[in-house]
């Protein structure tokens, strides 16, 4: 919970802080973050494990919560979680809806949805459910738009 306020806060700070973006450059970024959260989802989809990493800030300070309640703090441990999650799985499609992307700066965004997933696993088992997601987007310092926080809510049955 403090986390959450402490990221919150920060990001109100980052936004207090910019310069305010013309409704051109938002619209512009707006549709940029669009086109980058459905690479993010195709990505996973197609199980692509080196497409999917290169969406994520390859650093320390990525943060990531899973739908089956496990949490990474650093791309080590993520990488690791990427492995795990899709180790086993013969087919996954995952489909992201009500995707709203709210920029914040030239160089902070966030992206909530609803998504579902149907996983078959390699043992013909199979699991669907739904969830929620809200993913935060920064530029690295190649200016290229990175996954640097995400968590996917898995929800209630």
């Amino acid at each position: 919970m403090v986390r959450s306020v402490l990221l919150v806060g920060l990001l109100g700070f980052l936004v207090a802080c910019t310069p305010q973006l013309s409704r051109q450059d938002r619209a512009v970024l707006e549709q940029v973050m669009n086109e980058r959260v459905a690479g993010w989802e195709r990505a996973m989809s197609n199980r692509d494990q080196n497409e999917i990493a290169s969406f994520y800030h390859q650093v320390q300070g990525v943060s990531l919560a899973w739908p089956n309640g496990r949490r990474t703090q650093g791309w080590d441990d993520a990488t690791l979680a990427i492995g795990d999650f899709f180790r086993g799985v013969a087919r996954l499609n995952f489909s992201l809806q009500d995707t709203n992307v709210e920029i914040l700066s030239a160089g902070a965004c966030v992206a909530t949805f609803r998504f579902s997933a149907d996983v078959v696993l390699s043992s013909t088992d199979r699991d669907i459910y739904t969830g929620q997601g809200t993913i935060v987007w920064t530029t690295d310092e190649a200016g290229e738009w990175r996954i640097h926080t995400a968590q996917l809510s898995r929800s209630p049955s």
